[in-house]
Order: structure tokens, then sequence, then C-alpha cells
């Protein structure tokens, strides 16, 4: 897969909105959402942190070679300080037009929360 998620900085303070976007450098267009999850890095490795935002279900794309517009999280308030990651669901569109997606893929961007 030939996408990344980037975000606008790399440590943020509870409470802080950090924008992330897709850049998508494959050769067909990527298909994603509003959703987003949120994991922290720990001893025994990454473990999910439970979003509590709705999410509007529409369908976003981002055609090859283009970056998404930004998409804004709030960093919750009760984060400790330490390494976290927001990650994004994309899907990539069949070559041939088919309806159904050709495979989903989840992509991260890591950031650090400071007190």
């Amino acid at each position: 897969m030939s996408a990344r998620l980037v975000l606008d900085r790399h440590t943020a303070r509870p409470g802080d909105e950090v924008a992330h976007m897709i850049i998508n450098d494959a050769d067909r267009p990527l298909e994603f959402g509003l959703g987003y999850g949120l994991e922290q890095h720990t001893a025994d490795g990454w473990v999910e942190i439970p979003v509590l935002d709705v999410f509007a279900a529409v369908g976003l794309g981002v055609d090859p070679g283009m970056t998404s517009r930004a998409m804004t999280m709030t960093v919750p308030g009760d984060l400790e300080p330490g390494r976290y990651r927001i990650s994004k669901q994309i899907w990539v569109d069949q070559a041939d037009d088919r309806p159904f997606r050709d495979r989903e893929e989840c992509i991260c961007a890591e950031f650090t929360v400071e007190a």
C-alpha cells in the first residue's frame, strides 16, 4: 500500500487539536471515513484507547498523487504523557470499477502527548 497518514504536529497536550491527512502515493483512488482509532504505546505494545466521539457516516476519497483535506482530532483531556498514534482505515478502489472494495488496510501516525 502506498498511502501515508501525516500529522500537522508531533507533540500535543490534552485538549489540543491534531490535524491528520492521508497522502495517496498509490496508482488507484483510496476511500476512507471520518472515524479514527487512538492507541497508546505501553510496555506490552500498542493498546487501543476507546474513542468517544461520534462520526458521521460519510465516504471520503483521495485520488492518486493527492493529499486529503485535513481532519482533526481533539486529544482527550485524560491522556497521560507518552507515545500515541492515530489510525485510519482505508480502502483501495477496484481496478475494474466493481462495486466492492479491493482491500482494507490501516495506516497510522505517531505523536507524543506532553503534560
